[in-house]
């Protein structure tokens, strides 16, 4: 795979995932938000967090937490064939024959961060 596929792939990927959960929490109720769309900093702590729009919680700051993921792909392919060989051990010989596969694989790492609002506790009474 080239490099200009693998970037773009990876950021259409990461992209849908973000997508799917944002999808996700909606259908099942879930307050969590994922790649929050106003981030800001206090000015104490540097801490990020998010304010939702005024409808949703008129007084309600969320704590940003960032996932970092380190992501090792893999992407290979096969060569079969049949050989014929053996060990030898001072003058004895073990051998055989059987079939050998040459596994030919290239490892890329992404490294990639995503904010997300986890889910708020209710207080229960």
């Amino acid at each position: 795979m080239k490099l200009k596929e693998f970037i773009k792939q990876s950021i259409i990927e990461i992209s849908e995932a973000v997508q799917e959960a944002n999808t996700y929490f909606g259908d099942n109720e879930i307050n969590g938000i994922v790649n929050p769309e106003f981030i800001y900093e206090s000015g104490k702590d540097k801490r990020a967090f998010t304010m939702p729009s005024y409808k949703e919680s008129p007084n309600e700051n969320r704590f940003i937490e960032n996932i970092d993921f380190d992501v090792a792909v893999t992407t290979g392919g096969e060569i079969s064939g049949e050989a014929k060989g053996g060990i030898k051990i001072a003058s004895f010989e073990i051998g055989g024959k059987g079939s050998i596969v040459d596994k030919q694989q290239n490892v890329s790492r992404i490294k990639f961060m995503i904010p997300v609002c986890l889910p708020t506790g209710k207080y229960n009474k």
